[in-house]
């Protein structure tokens, strides 16, 4: 019984320590943290400050110099007396419900063109028509300079060719024994690298037939153009040797060829069983 005792005295003496070793590590972090919030307080009131003193400056720019000077200095002199003298103040319990603040109309008006200026200085005759005739001039010579700025998409002329992966055979033969035909994995190097809703938009490679369609005005020549998009997804069926990939519930493909060719094209799996297929094109 007595050695059990000693036992416990002792584990508890050491969880004791390791408690206390934390608990003191907790106590110097938060003196951290509030020495690091009290940091942050006066950085935040002295950029206050820095920026209440930065519109006097800008708003006497043909004044004395030097009385810019002395209040760029007061600011700095604010800004090095932060740290010892920083004053906080609460908000007002009872404050009044509106605020008068008189201002004298003869020194500062505004303009018909939302311009202010001193009373003191030159006017300037502005037309609200002519102001908006060239806002509206500037904004579509600059929309047409953007445009012309934007870089233009290189797209590439060819695929790259197949990696050259070597199959094991065996290996294919080994994984279909004892499966059912459907369940069988087949690799993916059989497959094309690309995936289903891809290739059904590679349908619309030939959709300049229906803009002529469009603009025939006999229906039988209208009808034998609609026909021959109709086929000419099965242009390209001579060179595909392997099937895509089956696209995931939720999977999209977009092709945006607005610039060169006029049409938008979005395609979605919408279902998780069966080939059904969200088509949307602009």
């Amino acid at each position: 019984m007595i050695n059990a005792c000693r036992d416990f005295l002792e584990l508890a003496e050491s969880h004791s320590r390791k408690w206390h070793r934390a608990l003191q590590f907790e106590r110097e972090q938060r003196v951290r943290l509030e020495e690091t919030i009290e940091q942050l307080a006066k950085q935040h009131n002295s950029l206050e400050r820095a920026c209440r003193g930065a519109p006097g400056l800008s708003s006497n720019p043909t004044g004395n110099p030097s009385s810019g000077k002395g209040s760029v200095q007061a600011v700095k002199g604010e800004a090095s007396d932060e740290d010892e003298e920083t004053e906080y103040f609460d908000a007002m319990e009872d404050a009044p419900a509106f605020i008068t603040v008189t201002t004298d109309p003869k020194q500062h008006r505004r303009s018909g063109s939302n311009l202010s200026s001193a009373s003191g200085g030159h006017h300037d005759d502005w037309h609200l028509e002519d102001n908006v005739f060239h806002s509206s001039h500037e904004s579509s010579y600059y929309d047409s300079k953007r445009k012309d700025l934007l870089p233009k998409k290189r797209r590439r002329t060819r695929i790259p060719d197949k990696p050259n992966y070597s199959l094991n055979l065996w290996s294919i033969m080994k994984n279909c024994i004892g499966k059912e035909l459907s369940k069988i994995p087949m690799p993916v190097n059989f497959n094309e690298p690309l995936s289903m809703l891809q290739r059904l938009t590679e349908d619309l490679e030939y959709h300049e037939l229906l803009d002529k369609a469009v603009k025939c005005e006999n229906s039988i020549e209208q009808m034998c153009f609609v026909a021959a998009f109709s086929v000419s997804s099965y242009s390209t069926t001579v060179h595909r040797t392997a099937k895509p990939f089956n696209p995931l519930l939720g999977e999209t493909f977009e092709l945006d060829r607005l610039e060169d060719l006029g049409f938008r094209s979005i395609c979605e799996q919408v279902s998780r069983n069966g080939d059904d297929w969200g088509f949307v094109i602009r």
